[in-house]
Parts: C-alpha cells; sequence; structure tokens
C-alpha cells in the first residue's frame, strides 16, 4: 500500500485525513455464524462511492462532511500462491484536493482469512509492510490475534510512543447505504485495537473498525464495505493530550460488473 496516512497523522490534521476501503456486490439477508468461513469475493471492474461522516466525541452524532468523498475501483487482479490478490485504487475529494491510495487484499477462502498489504502502515507509516491479517473467520467471534508492528513505536509531537496492535471479529451487523435509494448491508465487524505506551506508562487505546460484507448468494455485498475511526482521547505525560472527532467512511453506491 502507497501514500497511505497514518492514523496518528489523521489526529493531528483531522480535515485532511484519508482512509481506504472498497466494496464488492450488492446485498442480502443473512450472516453465518462465528466460526463459519465467509465466501467474500472480489471482482475487477468493480466501482464504489463513500461519504464520510465526522462522529463526536461526547454524544455519538455524527456530520456529513459534504465536501469529502472517495471513489474506489478493483483495477486487476494477480496469484498469490493458491489464492488471487486484487489491486484497489482510491481517489478521494476533501474540498478540491484530490489524493490516490492504493491497496492489496485477498482472501484465504479455505482458511477464512483477509489479508491486506501494509495495514500496519495506518498505525506506523514507516513501518515495513507484510500481508497483514485483517480478518480471521476461523476463529470464533470476539477472539483476539496480533497484527505485528515493525517498528513498533511512533513519534507523536517528538514523544516515542510503542504500539501493541491486535484485532477481533466482533460479529455480524447491518448498515444502510448513503446513496439513494438506501440498502442494507450486512457485514462483519471487525474491531482493531492499538494499545499505546510511553516509557512504562499505558496512555491510552485507539480503536478502529473495518466492516467486511461477504457474498452469500445473488444480491450480495463482499469486502471492505465501511471504515470507521472512534474518537481519540490520548494523554501523554507530562502536557500533551491528543482529542479528536472520529471519523466514519460508508459505502454510498456501487457497480458490479
Amino acid at each position: 500500500m502507497k501514500n497511505i496516512r497514518s492514523i496518528f497523522t489523521l489526529l493531528i490534521v483531522f480535515a485532511a485525513a484519508f482512509l481506504w476501503g472498497c466494496g464488492d456486490d450488492s446485498t442480502t439477508s443473512g450472516n453465518p455464524p462465528g466460526g463459519d468461513k465467509p465466501n467474500i469475493e472480489f471482482k475487477t471492474g468493480s466501482g464504489f462511492t463513500f461519504t464520510f461522516d465526522t462522529l463526536s466525541r461526547t454524544n455519538g452524532t455524527s456530520v456529513r462532511l459534504n465536501q469529502m468523498t472517495s471513489k474506489d475501483s478493483i483495477e486487476t487482479s494477480f496469484p498469490i500462491g493458491s489464492n488471487t490478490a486484487f489491486r484497489i485504487v482510491s481517489r478521494t475529494d476533501s474540498a478540491g484536493f484530490i489524493s490516490f491510495d492504493t491497496a492489496l487484499v485477498y482472501y484465504d477462502a479455505n482458511g477464512g482469512k483477509l489479508y491486506q498489504y501494509g495495514l500496519s502502515r495506518l498505525i506506523n507509516p514507516t513501518a515495513n509492510p507484510n500481508w497483514d491479517l485483517v480478518g480471521d473467520f476461523s476463529l470464533s467471534n470476539g477472539t483476539s490475534w496480533s497484527v505485528p508492528l515493525n517498528p513498533d513505536t511512533v513519534l507523536i509531537n517528538g514523544f516515542s510512543i510503542k504500539v501493541a496492535l491486535s484485532a477481533k471479529v466482533v460479529g455480524p451487523t447491518t448498515f444502510q447505504t448513503t446513496g439513494s435509494p438506501t440498502r442494507d448491508v450486512h457485514c462483519y465487524q471487525i474491531e482493531f485495537k492499538a494499545d499505546l505506551t510511553y516509557s512504562t506508562l499505558p496512555v491510552g487505546s485507539i480503536f478502529f473498525d473495518y466492516f467486511v460484507g461477504y457474498n452469500n448468494g445473488s444480491s450480495n455485498t463482499s469486502g471492505l464495505v465501511r471504515l470507521r475511526l472512534n474518537p481519540i482521547n490520548i494523554g501523554i505525560p507530562p502536557s500533551l493530550v491528543v482529542s479528536n472527532y472520529g471519523l466514519d467512511k460508508k459505502t454510498s453506491t456501487f457497480n458490479i460488473p
């Protein structure tokens, strides 16, 4: 993945934040139980649009960022072992400032594991990229796994902060697209938790959620359909406090060839 903004950059310059997301197919009802392996399929040539909402730090309300939109397209595929990886390009427009980001993803259907190349760079843009585990559907819902960071430290306002990143499949959920007409999207919520430590002192945690749809019939969503960064509150001794709104990137429309 290249040119992706880190979550820590998002905290410092929120108005210029960019988060990557992709999706595939339309929607249907029903959810596999925890531990089942969903059918996640990507299609080259698919296109998607997204909207962005701020999330209040205090009362959970949201506000649409009308000057910020994103368009994704699944550009090409290539083999990776016995699986197929896909290249996804995002074009984000923030008040006329255009940014292009690229993501690589693949799904191991036999193992029930979804991977994204360089996911760790959301946390640390200097991290060495690997095929990071985004979703492990072979585990029971609520079971955590670690996402390695190398290096595992980031600088925030000159402070060297150690980060331990973990993830878990929370379980099935549903949301509505923001386009007109709205459509229900059935998906799995995957929660990422970044625990932050300065010296030996815990200074807070950052939470962000991937919402992964799956194919379960002729009219489903499949892939990453929503990405939500929860509001931030971090305190670094002796005096630095980082507090900011969250950001919710949601599927608005999609076109599957």
